[in-house]
Formats: structure tokens, C-alpha cells, sequence
């Protein structure tokens, strides 16, 4: 018997175990959660698992997570670690009914969840990158039934970096419910699914299970069309695609088939899609922009696409054609590891009837920085058993009716073979405003069209599918009343009527041929700016390196054949061309008229030589002839060219000649015989300049002016008949792409005039016949004297024949002396002077002469220091001195006497004064010989001009020389 006051023995175990069961629930599981549940997820995951803490409650089976965060994958070189799954709660609960079905019934509800998912450049995902391999064999799946999923705020990011570019979206607000899903397989459960992507709402609500089979049905509103082509980035069926969706319709997907939508209805407001070449004509994108598309009744397979449209209905819409160059791609390489059996095609789409009025259609081309765009209305579009893929030989009629503003009309009746990718028909313009063109004419070229109208009766002949695309045309055409612009938007060239006849092109061949062109009344101008580019520099046009036709390989399977093109003849009537040079510093106009010519033969054979005349008049008295034979298309490898100008006024070469000489031109008449040959890259090339009466005015401050005399140059050169003739050859290698031709003509110019002016006297020598070693350039004289001799006077009669046939040179003549060196030959010839007068014997002349200016005792004191100088005499057996010993004193033969008669010399030369008057006396009588000497044989005086101021020169072999220089006389 149990005392009073004890508890049972039962219940004294059973609180315990409670209290023990309660701790280990309470405490002890969530610490061990903690512990172990990050090292199990280290072990199975390449991840890292945190939780910001975990409550579980033992008796209700309940297991709260807050805050968990999953990370990883952590040691995946292609992922940088991510928080892949987050959650501000997880709550999962046990049901009780568990104990009934025998297997894990579980009810999960997730607040505020976010899931990362990402794909690797290799294209593996996050997610499944986070398990690691084992070599355990899975583990048998599991049954359980997942009696509620509940998701509730949740958020969703998705990045793709294997796309082209990398693709980026989230979607908020998802929310889930998900009941009754049993795994691995069960019977379909209600479901429901709804988010927001990117301002897009999209509800989803049926039956899903885990097979996979659904029945749901669908509501989109408003979803970013934007979203997909990022998605798609050129790596899917459209390069473009804008707008925002409305749709609805029933999805279903049956064990083991594939999705099909039926009651499908569809609207795109904004729309704006572009396919690329693949999906349409090789090399061309069709762009589509709608203000709404609406489709009906849509029923058909998802995957592969096969769809019957009931309806398509097109509301103010815009469609382009937008042509862009594409290589070629190599089948082995883009079909590589592709079944030889591709089965049935991937899109299938059937349009009973498709109509269009009134939809505008803008053709654009999209190799360019701008695309050039020209837009025309469709009055009327209709086509009737349009199929894609279409059934061989089964075509549909076309008919399309449009206009361009104001006026143009332009109509195609034709039919359409999607099956062969080919339309044909017959295409008729008139009266087309070319205005309407000027946006695809300056992608083109940057020209502006200021007027003109284009007409033409045309067969066109259109394969798209076929590789590269073909078209043929047969085109007879005109443009009249033409008008271009420069970039610039000054006039370039018009015309009054264009017209083409027989033109044939043909893609395929790559021919283009075209029996005649002629241009009636042309009127083009051409410019250099004043930066040095020109008129044309801006237009961008495409010409390729005509010197490279000859050199081109030849043409291969791979590459195709090359480009024939041929022109039968081109004619030019009455045209007129205007010309400006603003980089000179006298700004240049000119004016050519009357341009008439021809050119015939111009075709891409290699060896056609094609010719070419022009005839042209320059107001208001010169022409212009030009003709030109050569290759066409290597006029760099055989050209001949000739140009005749005559006539041409001489004041009209200011603005050049004021700009590369420095001075205007006051009068003149120009003649030009210009023939330049070019020889496989190599110039050989006369100019001829023949100049009549060439005046030169003032003189003009240009920074590129040769630094010539200009003036004596042209008067070395100009005859007796006022004419100025300078032959001017040039050379070069015009392949060089650094040869420029003005800079070497103007430097072989100024290399003939820099020699010319070098040596002048070459020159006026070869005049006469001379042989170039006379040296009329100076003559020259003894010291002290001005006295002409024999060979002086030859050589200035040469000189003054030479200057008569060269009437606009002047003669200067320098008054020169030797300084020092003629002042003591002027004193020498003092005192031979003085010493003649008073005796013929020398010696006692000088004796004299001293006597006479320094008196007898000085005299006498240099005889007595001279004579005590003097050795004695030897005595000899034989007497005194000899005779000739004793009159040493006298004769100068004594040692001791000479060197006295010389000091004598020396004290009366420097005695004598030569003062300056009389050294350039001595200057002005040689140049005055030299002047009465010409003048006396002929020359004018007025051309011949001596410097008053004398000047010292150097010694020549002991002579002094006088020196010449030419000047230009004025004019």
C-alpha cells in the first residue's frame, strides 16, 4: 500500500519522459537542426546553408525556419556564389493523415521567398550545379503527398549568360497554391499560380500533376514583348520584337504528347517584330510595326508550331523591308552533328485570306549608319492561299496598287510562289517624285534631291529562296528635271532629262548591261574647299580601286564569278560645268560650257579599251579639248590622255599663280598642251605652258608661294615675242597611294624654274649657241687697273646677243674693288709715275725722289747704316775690288746697296696717299667699261643699271672680278 501524498509510479516515469520529450522537441531538435542540417547540405550540395533560427513544436509536429539562406555553388568556377533560395519563413507541418495513406502527408507554407535561378556561358543552371556527385546509386524515390503548397509574396530572378547576350528578368508578387500532389505520380490537383514580370500580370488556374499532364487556363495582360527579345537576343526566330500582349486561351498538355492551345485569342498593341534573313529572303528583314494585331479562333500545336488562324486582322500598320549583307555560312560547320532527317518542318502556318488597305510600307536598307527608309502607301494589297511552309507548285495571285505623294503612281500584278521563293511580274511607274527617295538616296551617297521624277516600264523577276538571292530586270526608264545637292546643300549636278534604254541586271550572272545613256543639258559643279577636301569627298560614294581589276584571281565556285557590266555608249549634250577652288588665297571661279562628247566601249572586260572626247568652251574666248583612251577597268595599268586648252585668259590663273608664286596676274593668254601615258602604274607625262603677253600684277601674301624670283624667271624665259614657253616633264608611280599629281607638277615646276634662275647665264649662253663654259657672268680685271682685255670683251659680246633676244632682262652692274690689294697697286703705279718723270735710271730716280721728300740727311743715315753693314772688301794680290764690287752703291748688285734702294722704295710707297675717292673711282671706270662697252655694241642703256655704291671684293687668280646679276625689267 502506497503512502499517503506519493504520485504513482506511473506518472512519476511518464512526467519525466514528458518533460524530457519536451526538452529534446523544444531545444534539443532545433540545436541539433542547427548543427547538423548545414553539414548534411555541405555534403550532398556545393553549397552553404544558414538559418537565422528554427522552432519546432514535438506535439504539433510543426517545424518553423526563419531566415534561411542557401549559397553556393561555392567551388564552380562558372558560377560566381549566389544566395540561390531565401525566405523570411518556412513552415512545414505533418498531418495527421499521414498515419492513413501510409506515406508522408506534408503541408508547406513559404513567406516571402526569392529563388535564384542562373545559367552558365556552358549552359549549365545553378541549381543543378549545387548537387555533388557521388558514386551511390540514387535512392529509390519516395512517395509522399504534398497536401498544400503555399507560396506567398515571393520573387523570382532568372539570369541566362548563355544567351547571345545575357538575359536578365525578376517576377514579383508570386503567389502559389498548389493542393493534393502526390510523387512520384498522381492524379491532377487544382492549381494556381499568379505573378507580375516586368508590369505584365499572369494568372494560371486548373489542374496539374506530376506526370506531366495540365489542363489550365490562361489570362496574360499586358506583357512586354521587350521581355522575350532580350531573351532571344538574335538567337531565336525574331532579331526585334516590341509591344505588349493580351491573351487567353486553354492550355493542355496530355501524358506523353506535346501543348496544344485551343479557343486561343491574341492581341499585340505597339507591335513591332523584326525576322531576320533566315526567315525571309537571304539578306533581308522584314519589320513589322501594328498599332494592334488580333488573331482568332487560334487552334493548333505549340511544339512544333502548326496553327490555323481563323482570322488576322492588321490595323494602321507599317511594314519594312530592311536589306542587310550577310555572309555566306559554311553548311558543314552550321549543320554540324544535325540529323541527316530533320522531319517535319519546325513552324507551320495556314491563312485562308489576307487582305491590306491602306497600310503604309517603308523599304529600308540596314547596312548603313543611317538607315535609309522609303515609304510608300498601299492603296490596296490582296493574296489568297498564303501557307508557310507553302506546297511546291502551288502559288498565290498578288495585286498591289500604291502611291507616293503627290503624284506618283506605281502598280505590280504578278504572281507569288513561297513554295520556290520567286515573284513575278509586271512593274509600272510614272511620274515618281524623286524627292520621295532622298532619305535612301543620302544613305547612299549623302546627296540631297531637290526635284525630279522618275518613269519606267520594268519585268521583274524575284527568286529569294535561291542562295545568294537572284532578281532579273528588264528596264527601260528616265528621270527628268533633276536636281542634286552636296552635303552641303549647294547645287552638284542636274540635268534636264536621263535616258536609259535596254537595261538588263541579273543577279545571278552578276551582269549588268545597258544598251545607251544620254544626258541632255547637265549642269554639274565641282569645288575645293577650303580645307583642301572637295565637293565630292562627303558623298560617300563605294568605288573600289579600278587598278585592281587586273590583278583580281579568278573567279571560283566559292566566290562566285565576278561583276560583268557594260555600257554601250554614253552621250553628253549641252552641259556645263562650274569650278571653284576656295583653298587659294584669291578665291577661283570658272565656267565651262557647251560641254558636248562621248564615251564608248565602257564594259569590265579586262582587255576593252574604252575612249572618251569632250569638247568644252571657257567664256570668253578659250576651249577645252580632252580625249582619253584606255582600260576601263585599269585605267592605271594603260591610259593615254590628251588635253587642249587654248585661249584661256591669264588674269582667270591668278587665284593659282597668286597662291604658288605670290603674285596676280594683270594680262596674258594661256595655251596648254598637256599628254600624260600611263604604263602599268608608271606616269610619263609632258605639259607644255605657253603663255602669251603674261603680265604679273602685285604681289599677293601666300604661306605656300615657292620662294622663287619669279619675275627674273619669267623674263629669263620670255622671247623676243612675249611669249613664255615652259616644257615641264613629270614621272611618278601613280600606284604609290601617297602620289598625288598637282604637288608633282608643281614641284617639277618649280624644280625647272629653281635651274633655271640658278644659272642664268647657262642659259643666256645656250641662246647664242654657246657651249655653257663661257663665264658671262663676269669679267675681269688686273689690280689697279679698269682696262678691258681681249677675252672680256669677247665674252661681253656674247653676253649683250644673248640679253637682245631676251628683251625683259636688265643688266646690274656692281662698282667693285679689291680693297687694300688695288690701293697698293694704285700706289706702285704712283711712283712708277713719278720715278719716269724725273729720271730713266731707276735707282737714282729713287734716290732722288728721297732726297727731294725726306731730305738729304735722312738719305744719308741710311746709307751710312747700310754701308757699315757692308763686309770689307778682300785684299788680294791683285789690287783693289773689282769694278762691278765697287759700284755696288750704284748698281744695286751689292747686298748692302739693294737693300737700301728697296727700303728707299718702301719709305716713298708708303709716302704715297691712296685715298678712298680714288679706290672707287677705280670701281665706277671698270663698271663703266663693261657699260660703254655693251651700249656700244647694241644694248639699250635703260636695261643696263650700275650700283653707285662700291663694293669690296675678293681676289679671282690674283684678279678682282666683276660679277653680273639679271633683274626682271617692268612690266
Amino acid at each position: 500500500m502506497n503512502a499517503p501524498g506519493r504520485q504513482p509510479l506511473w506518472l512519476r516515469i511518464l512526467l519525466p519522459l514528458f518533460a524530457l520529450y519536451a526538452l529534446v522537441g523544444y531545444l534539443v531538435v532545433p540545436w541539433a537542426l542547427m548543427q547538423v542540417a548545414p553539414d548534411r547540405v555541405a555534403s550532398a550540395l556545393d553549397a552553404r546553408l544558414e538559418m537565422g533560427d528554427i522552432h519546432f513544436d514535438p506535439f504539433r509536429l510543426r517545424l518553423v525556419i526563419l531566415e534561411p539562406r542557401l549559397t553556393g555553388p561555392l567551388d564552380n568556377a562558372g558560377f560566381t556564389p549566389e544566395n540561390v533560395v531565401t525566405a523570411d519563413r518556412i513552415e512545414a507541418r505533418l498531418l495527421v493523415r499521414s498515419l492513413r495513406e501510409l506515406a508522408p502527408v506534408i503541408a508547406i507554407e513559404i513567406d516571402a521567398p526569392t529563388l535564384h535561378v542562373e545559367r552558365a556561358e556552358d549552359g549549365t543552371i545553378n541549381l543543378t550545379a549545387l548537387r555533388r556527385s557521388s558514386a551511390d546509386s540514387e535512392p529509390a524515390p519516395t512517395t509522399f503527398g504534398l497536401q498544400r503548397l503555399l507560396v506567398n509574396a515571393g520573387q523570382l530572378t532568372v539570369v541566362d549568360r548563355s544567351r547571345p547576350q545575357p538575359f536578365a528578368t525578376s517576377a514579383e508578387a508570386v503567389g502559389l497554391d498548389l493542393r493534393e500532389l502526390w510523387l512520384p505520380a498522381g492524379e491532377p490537383g487544382p492549381f494556381w499560380l499568379g505573378l507580375r514580370i516586368e508590369g505584365a500580370a499572369l494568372d494560371l488556374r486548373g489542374q496539374l500533376s506530376a506526370t506531366p499532364e495540365f489542363d489550365l487556363t490562361v489570362t496574360l495582360v499586358d506583357l512586354p514583348l521587350a521581355l522575350a527579345e532580350r531573351w532571344l537576343a538574335g538567337g531565336g526566330p525574331a532579331d526585334r520584337l516590341r509591344g505588349s500582349l493580351h491573351g487567353s486561351g486553354r492550355l493542355t498538355l496530355q501524358q506523353g504528347g506535346v501543348p496544344r492551345l485551343a479557343d486561343g485569342q491574341l492581341q499585340v498593341h505597339g507591335l513591332d517584330v523584326r525576322l531576320p534573313a533566315d526567315l525571309a529572303m537571304a539578306g533581308t528583314h522584314l519589320q513589322a510595326r501594328m498599332r494592334a494585331l488580333r488573331v482568332n479562333a487560334v487552334t493548333g500545336d505549340l511544339w512544333p508550331v502548326d496553327l490555323d488562324l481563323g482570322h488576322l486582322g492588321l490595323h494602321q500598320g507599317q511594314v519594312s523591308i530592311e536589306h542587310r549583307s550577310v555572309e555566306p555560312s559554311a553548311p558543314a560547320a552550321a549543320d554540324a552533328g544535325a540529323p541527316a532527317d530533320r522531319g517535319p518542318p519546325q513552324f507551320a502556318l495556314r491563312l485562308a485570306e489576307f487582305s491590306a488597305v491602306d497600310i503604309d510600307v517603308a523599304a529600308t536598307d540596314a547596312n548603313l549608319a543611317i538607315p535609309a527608309t522609303l515609304d510608300v502607301g498601299l492603296r490596296r494589297v490582296s493574296a489568297e492561299g498564303l501557307h508557310w511552309p507553302a506546297n511546291p507548285g502551288q502559288s498565290a495571285t498578288v495585286t498591289v496598287d500604291a502611291a507616293l505623294a503627290p503624284h506618283g503612281e506605281s502598280s505590280f500584278v504578278g504572281n507569288l510562289d513561297l513554295a520556290a521563293g520567286r515573284l513575278q511580274g509586271r512593274l509600272d511607274t510614272t511620274r515618281l517624285p524623286l524627292p520621295a527617295f532622298a532619305p535612301w538616296v543620302h544613305a547612299f551617297t549623302r546627296l540631297g534631291l531637290a526635284s525630279g521624277e522618275l518613269g519606267h516600264q520594268a519585268d521583274l523577276d524575284l527568286q529569294w529562296a535561291s542562295e545568294p538571292m537572284n532578281l532579273r530586270l528588264l528596264l527601260d526608264g528616265w528621270i527628268e528635271d533633276l536636281a542634286m545637292a552636296d552635303p552641303d546643300g549647294i547645287d552638284l549636278i542636274g540635268w534636264e532629262r536621263l535616258d536609259v534604254s535596254s537595261l538588263d541586271l541579273d543577279l545571278t550572272a552578276r551582269r549588268l548591261a545597258i544598251g545607251e545613256v544620254t544626258v541632255r543639258a547637265p549642269d554639274f559643279r565641282f569645288a575645293r574647299l577650303a580645307d583642301g577636301s572637295t565637293n565630292l569627298a562627303g558623298i560617300g560614294l563605294a568605288i573600289e580601286d579600278p587598278s585592281e581589276a587586273a590583278t583580281l584571281p579568278a573567279p571560283t565556285r566559292e566566290s562566285g564569278p565576278a561583276w560583268h557590266w557594260e555600257l554601250g555608249r554614253f552621250n553628253l549634250d549641252a552641259g556645263t560645268l562650274n569650278f571653284i577652288d576656295e583653298t587659294l588665297v584669291i578665291p577661283f571661279a570658272t565656267r565651262v560650257e557647251a560641254l558636248e562628247g562621248s564615251a564608248s566601249d565602257l564594259t569590265s572586260n579586262a582587255d576593252s579599251r574604252a575612249q572618251l572626247r569632250l569638247d568644252g568652251r571657257i567664256p570668253p574666248t578659250g576651249s577645252a579639248h580632252i580625249e582619253a583612251r584606255g582600260l576601263a577597268m585599269a585605267p592605271l595599268a594603260d591610259t593615254d590622255l590628251t588635253l587642249d586648252f587654248r585661249g584661256v585668259p591669264m588674269p582667270r590663273m591668278s587665284p593659282w599663280i597668286g597662291t604658288f608664286a605670290g603674285y596676280r596676274v594683270a594680262g596674258g593668254r594661256l595655251d596648254l598642251d598637256l599628254a600624260y601615258r600611263i604604263d602599268q602604274g608608271a606616269l610619263v607625262a609632258s605639259n607644255k605652258v605657253t603663255v602669251n603677253a603674261m603680265r604679273l600684277g602685285e604681289r599677293v601674301d601666300s604661306p605656300r608661294a615657292m620662294d622663287l624670283p619669279l619675275r627674273l624667271a619669267l623674263a629669263l624665259l620670255r622671247d623676243s615675242d612675249d611669249n613664255v614657253i615652259l616644257e615641264v616633264p613629270v614621272s611618278g608611280n601613280v600606284d604609290d597611294p601617297q602620289f598625288d599629281l598637282r604637288p608633282v607638277i608643281l614641284r617639277a615646276i618649280r624644280n625647272v624654274l629653281t635651274n633655271i634662275v640658278a644659272a642664268p647665264f647657262r642659259l643666256l649662253a645656250g641662246l647664242v649657241g654657246g657651249s655653257g663654259d663661257e663665264q658671262l657672268d663676269r669679267v675681269v680685271y688686273a689690280l689697279g687697273s679698269a682696262d678691258l682685255g681681249d677675252e672680256q670683251e669677247a665674252q661681253l659680246l656674247i653676253l649683250e646677243r644673248a640679253l637682245g633676244q631676251r628683251p625683259a632682262l636688265g643688266l646690274q652692274l656692281a662698282s667693285v674693288h679689291a680693297g687694300e690689294a688695288d690701293r697698293d697697286a694704285l700706289r706702285v703705279a704712283a711712283l712708277e709715275r713719278d720715278l719716269a718723270e724725273h729720271s730713266a735710271d731707276r735707282d737714282a730716280a729713287l734716290e732722288f725722289l728721297f732726297r727731294e721728300r725726306h731730305g738729304d740727311e735722312q738719305f744719308e743715315a741710311l746709307e751710312a747704316v747700310h754701308r757699315s753693314a757692308m763686309p770689307a772688301p778682300d785684299s788680294s794680290p791683285d789690287g783693289p775690288a773689282s769694278e762691278a764690287e765697287a759700284s755696288d752703291s750704284r748698281g744695286g748688285t751689292s747686298s748692302g746697296t739693294g737693300t737700301l734702294l728697296i727700303e728707299l722704295e718702301n719709305h716713298l710707297l708708303h709716302g704715297i696717299n691712296v685715298s678712298n675717292d680714288e679706290l672707287h673711282t677705280l670701281a665706277r671706270r671698270r663698271a663703266e667699261a663693261v657699260y660703254l662697252y655693251l651700249t656700244d655694241a647694241g644694248l639699250d642703256r635703260e636695261r643696263i643699271r650700275i650700283d653707285a655704291e662700291p663694293t669690296e671684293v675678293e681676289l679671282t687668280a690674283d684678279q678682282v672680278p666683276l660679277r653680273f646679276e639679271l633683274d626682271a625689267l617692268d612690266p
